[in-house]
């Protein structure tokens, strides 16, 4: 991985104060991709956890193109960037917000360095980002996805599939930061297999009562077991009802086949609305 050297980063600005203990949420704004949904989840995220904004524009440049020779691409870039600064303020985002141009010759090294320089608690990426996985296992830190469906203003329902896995608890919380800033309500969702007993289905019962719980207070969560051999469907099914649905990276099983394997685009394209796809570094 290519070392992103720190005189290679353009500041448009900055509100940071440094020393303060507070958070980041950084959001990667490539020049040549629509940014639009991975933006508002990333201000509402910065909201809903109270931590501050971090935008990112990655400019990519070839091993031939000595770095310094790319001035002309930086400065439209940061016009770019300075153009999203104003727009957010304008929709009257006030919190804490740094924006800089980046140049690099790979993205997961300008990513990484980025959100380990600004100690972020989340990386939003849309889904399309080239080679989405590799970039997650470079960042040392919670990773949210996002399709680029926009999320209304209204959202009012957010359905939060779960199966206990390790990326279960973060789902909740990007689930909980979303729902207090758009006042929405949590359905977390678990849907069993096959036949289970009466003590394995009281356990996941317990699961799903103590994943509500890390949920901010202020947000209303309900929880729900269905039973259905097909649990793609049956996700695929329930999103209709829902303004919103945020999965956690899945390890194993069907659906991991469906969040990392060819079918992962068939799986974002049948689910109803906006998609969030969260990974929980702390697990890595």
């Amino acid at each position: 991985m290519a070392p992103v050297d720190r005189e290679e980063v353009w500041a448009v600005t900055s509100t940071r104060e440094t020393g303060s203990g507070r958070g980041r949420t950084l959001v990667s704004l490539p020049g040549n991709r629509d940014n639009t949904s991975a933006l508002a989840i990333g201000e509402a995220l910065a909201e809903g956890t109270d931590t501050g904004l971090v935008l990112v524009q990655p400019e990519l440049f070839p091993v031939q193109t000595p770095l310094d020779s790319s001035g002309e691409a930086v400065e439209v870039a940061k016009h770019r960037l300075s153009h999203v600064v104003e727009t957010i303020r304008e929709r009257g985002y006030d919190g804490p917000l740094s924006a800089v141009v980046r140049s690099g010759r790979t993205l997961d090294s300008i990513l990484s360095t980025s959100a380990a320089e600004y100690d972020a608690d989340f990386v939003v990426l849309t889904s399309e980002t080239p080679s989405l996985t590799d970039v997650v296992e470079s960042i040392g830190c919670d990773v949210v996805s996002v399709r680029p469906d926009p999320l209304s203003d209204r959202t009012r329902a957010i359905l939060v599939p779960v199966a206990g896995g390790p990326h279960s608890r973060l789902a909740v919380r990007v689930g909980s930061a979303l729902a207090r800033h758009y006042g929405a309500w949590i359905e977390l969702l678990h849907v069993i297999e096959s036949e289970t007993s009466s003590e394995e289905r009281a356990e996941r019962e317990n699961i799903l009562a103590n994943l509500a719980k890390t949920a901010d207070s202020s947000v209303e969560v309900d929880t729900r077991i269905l039973d259905d051999a097909n649990v793609v469907d049956t996700i695929v099914e329930e999103s209709e009802f829902y303004d919103c649905t945020i999965i956690g990276a899945p390890t194993s099983g069907r659906l991991a086949r469906f969040a990392f394997g060819s079918k992962s685009e068939a799986l974002q394209a049948a689910v109803s609305g906006p998609v969030l796809t969260v990974w929980d570094r702390s697990h890595h």
